[in-house]
């Protein structure tokens, strides 16, 4: 189930910047202990990726600091030195003026759409191995349609219509979600 969780990070690494959970469920319910996940990258923020490789994480490009360069990310806990980041030439980034919009709204089907549209995906070089956390194996095979994954993060959540308010916690959060369907780029 794990490298589902990567293929589905890869396939839809253009979400939206907060996991939306169902008004009718509590928070609590999509907790999970931290060590349930440990290839977790903690970025700096909200953002967060997975340990794909001793030396290589992935994640959503508008996750990487358009402002500072990313010195380092932290797994399990444990801050880890960044070597370099190498994001995705197609990778657009994010307008402020619909940044702006969402948030005065509360609406980010714009952002959804615009990100949608984008190469969201950038990966990160760290200067060392990481020898205590397993990498999350990248999915290979091709029979992922209908089986079921379990999406990790840490960092927003969201109720449905209320983007302009989602929370931010450092509580490692999940949710079960099934492949409906399956694009490749692959010929």
């Amino acid at each position: 189930m794990t490298r589902l969780l990567l293929l589905l990070l890869l396939g839809a690494s253009s979400a939206a910047h907060a996991i939306v959970i169902r008004d009718d469920v509590d928070d609590a319910e999509y907790r999970i202990p931290a060590a349930e996940f440990p290839a977790l990258v903690d970025m700096p923020g909200d953002g967060h990726g997975t340990l794909i490789a001793p030396r290589w994480a992935v994640t959503a490009a508008h996750t990487i600091p358009l402002h500072f360069e990313l010195k380092q990310v932290v797994i399990n806990g444990i801050p880890r030195r960044v070597e370099r980041v190498v994001i995705h030439p197609g990778y657009k980034a994010l307008p402020q003026s619909l940044i702006d919009q969402a948030m005065a709204s509360g609406e980010a089907v714009l952002i959804v759409t615009f990100l949608a549209s984008s190469d969201d995906i950038a990966l990160i070089e760290l200067t060392d191995r990481v020898t205590d956390v397993a990498p999350v194996a990248l999915y290979g095979a091709s029979d992922e349609h209908g089986q079921v994954v379990k999406i990790v993060g840490k960092g927003r959540t969201s109720r449905p219509g209320r983007y302009g308010h989602a929370a931010c916690n450092a509580r490692v959060s999940h949710y079960i979600e099934w492949i409906d369907r399956v694009v490749s780029e692959q010929p």
